[in-house]
């Protein structure tokens, strides 16, 4: 039976992994407040903890651990599933994870970015499991950023039972024109994803500068399942976006596999020509 929820992304400013301590309270209070106005799912951008360029030098893990900490608070406080994107260390590797964090405070499980992007690709490991994360608000496919170019990450999700399609993320910009700030996944592909699988789209963004160089293009969004957006963050300052969604089986259009295909006879013949 369809259920509706509220879900919030919350756009944050961009921030260095230095400066976490400083911009950690205020992100925290904004996802408290989403939860206290009534959203049973708060998504908070890729590498909020402890930021998204995590670089080669050391990184304090104890800050992450606390800022986890308290996300733990918030979730059972306000009896809300949290996600948040954060390093996560696994022996002698690091990952760039969603963290799922469940309404009674427990860790739901943890999605690893599989498709790094860029410069990401020389610091963390690239993800190795692709498995919804089961909370008490639904099925959840987690993936991070980057992820969602790649159709079969969130295919893979839905059809093994994902209600939704929830993505922490860092989408920097490709603008040529500085006022107009351009990333395809923004302006494109986040609807394809919901419409392609028939499923919500949830997306938190940054907005803003980190290091100088790394520009974000904003647009956090929370996509209908039919493709059309309920709700997005404008592309230049932090704001948090609230929309109800509807929670169902998935009944995505799928095609036949390609050996079915193959084994079928040809309904008549064809034939191809190709020129050059």
């Amino acid at each position: 039976m369809p259920r509706t929820i509220i879900a919030a992304a919350v756009q944050a400013a961009a921030h260095e992994r230095t400066s976490l301590g400083k911009a950690w309270p205020a992100i925290a209070r904004r996802a408290r407040e989403a939860a206290k106005g009534g959203a049973n799912l708060v998504v908070l951008p890729e590498g909020t903890l402890p930021a998204y360029v995590l670089g080669y030098g050391k990184y304090a893990e104890s800050e992450i651990a606390a800022a986890v900490e308290e996300c733990r608070e918030i979730a059972s406080e306000e009896r809300c599933v949290l996600v948040v994107g954060a390093a996560r260390r696994e022996g002698d590797r690091v990952f760039n994870s969603a963290l799922v964090i469940d309404t009674d405070g427990s860790s739901a499980g943890a999605a690893d970015k599989h498709f790094l992007w860029h410069f990401d690709r020389q610091w963390f490991a690239s993800g190795e499991r692709l498995t919804p994360i089961e909370t008490s608000l639904g099925t959840i496919g987690a993936l991070v950023c980057a992820d969602g170019r790649i159709p079969t990450i969130a295919r893979a999700l839905v059809d093994r039972g994902a209600e939704l399609l929830v993505m922490p993320t860092a989408w920097v910009t490709s603008g040529r024109d500085p006022q107009q700030l351009e990333n395809v996944q923004a302006d494109l592909l986040a609807r394809v994803r919901a419409r392609e699988n028939d499923v919500p789209f949830i997306a938190a963004n940054k907005c803003g500068v980190e290091l100088g160089c790394v520009a974000y293009c904003g647009k956090s969004q929370i996509v209908y399942a039919d493709g059309t957006i309920a709700a997005m963050a404008p592309q230049d300052r932090e704001e948090t976006i609230v929309a109800r969604v509807e929670l169902r089986a998935p009944r995505p259009a799928r095609s036949a596999s390609v050996e079915t295909l193959l084994n079928e006879p040809a309904a008549r013949p064809m034939r191809i020509a190709i020129t050059t």
